[in-house]
């Protein structure tokens, strides 16, 4: 394999964008298919594995490798990080043909497991980053289930996505690039069929909570991350054959669609915290998802039913539990931003504010410590705490106004 160093990106590569209904063939039957989700909680925050079957009518099949911490860089050794977070009454597992007890949907306990069908370091309690959020090394129960009931699939589609700010950034950007060349790369190459979907994350603003430095606004930050997953995408595709070409799923550019058409919705797209997800933003991520895989729209049926949140009655988890529930989109709502993915994915729209990087651009910036009198912040947890004196069992009670003018800067 050539170095990650020395690879150039080929004309073909430079002209992937989002023209996906020239590259995606579209059926009118909607197949059913095995899709594997390795990400952090731009996936985990309102469940966006189990959202995808709903919207699929339970066409897609899926299981996961979740967790916090988890990037491109770190997703193959991290594991699991859902202990705690789905132990939920929608996550349960009532009773399994292995085990009487009362277990919970963690999903795999570690991305090689998720991707190969077994992870000898499970059997062996191995070496795992975080190894407190590993729900195979905290629940004995469920490492049983899962080394023997979680069996081996063959998956037509794998979906990827790193920490927002990292495709943005040089260094991070590398370390993603080269995790892809020396881990994914050979998989991809031995399944011979499993197709990598790239998730081209969002942007957003919010300097209290997360160091935006060297990230200008959320045209910038969108584009500068759009151009990371080009080169991931890339990289990738100088080593799969035509029928494995990796695709990109431009959730970033839908939102930042929304951001130019419509502020106060694109403010709907995000949590209080102005970082993760609302249920708004979920929805528009797995519209955009879903057309990547299948390259066409939901059927309006099933994606605009008369009440949104029957798509996320099986989640095994929304916003964290200090946080107050955030509304569910109204069916208008849901009809706009499925408009807006219609726009994007099928109309091929592009924003007039998305800047078109072609050679690689990157931020060169390096997160630094915070400056004395601020601090940034570890987790949402810890950011709730500090600013609003709350105890982990406390729910999150705040005004709208109270994040007036934070994003003056977008």
């Amino acid at each position: 394999m050539p170095s990650i160093l020395t690879y150039t990106l080929s004309i073909t590569a430079a002209a992937l964008f989002v023209s996906l209904p020239f590259l995606i063939p579209s059926n009118t039957q909607v197949p059913g298919i095995q899709v594997a989700f390795i990400g952090n909680s731009v996936m985990f925050t309102n469940d966006l594995p189990r959202f995808m079957e709903a919207i699929s009518a339970h066409t897609i099949k899926q299981n996961s490798c979740l967790n916090p911490y988890s990037t491109i860089s770190s997703s193959w050794f991290s594991g699991n990080g859902m202990y705690g977070k789905f132990t939920t009454a929608d996550a349960l597992i009532k009773r399994t043909i292995v085990t009487s007890n009362h277990i919970y949907d963690y999903g795999a306990c570690s991305t090689i497991q998720l991707l190969e069908g077994s992870d000898e370091r499970l059997a062996q309690n191995g070496d795992f980053d975080h190894q407190n959020d590993n729900p195979c090394l905290q629940d004995e129960n469920y490492l049983y289930y899962a080394l023997h009931y979680t069996l081996k699939r063959q998956w037509d589609f794998v979906v990827i996505n790193d920490a927002t700010r990292n495709p943005a950034r040089s260094s991070t950007r590398e370390a993603a690039l080269y995790a892809l060349e020396q881990l994914y790369v050979p998989y991809f190459l031995d399944s011979t069929t499993t197709i990598p979907v790239l998730i081209s994350t969002f942007a957003y603003w919010n300097e209290e909570y997360r160091d935006m430095g060297g990230l200008v606004d959320i045209p910038t930050f969108t584009s500068l991350t759009h151009e990371g997953y080009r080169e991931f995408a890339a990289l990738l595709n100088q080593y799969l054959p035509t029928e494995q070409q990796a695709r990109i799923a431009p959730v970033g550019i839908a939102f930042l669609l929304v951001w130019q058409d419509n502020i106060g919705m694109w403010r709907k797209l995000f949590h209080k915290d102005k970082v993760h997800l609302s249920p708004h933003g979920t929805y528009l991520m797995g519209c955009v998802l879903y057309y990547t895989l299948y390259g066409k729209m939901p059927k309006a049926s099933v994606a605009l039913p008369p009440a949104i949140s029957t798509l996320f009655k099986r989640a095994r988890r929304m916003e964290s539990p200090i946080h107050q529930a955030m509304p569910m989109p109204t069916r208008e709502e849901a009809a706009y931003l499925f408009d807006i993915c219609k726009r994007v994915m099928a109309l091929g729209h592009v924003p007039t504010s998305f800047i078109h990087y072609h050679n690689n651009e990157t931020v060169d910036y390096e997160e630094e410590e915070p400056e004395e009198g601020r601090d940034f912040y570890k987790d949402e947890s810890e950011y709730y705490r500090v600013n609003y004196q709350m105890d982990d069992d406390d729910t999150f009670q705040a005004n709208d106004d109270e994040f007036e003018g934070q994003d003056d800067d977008t």
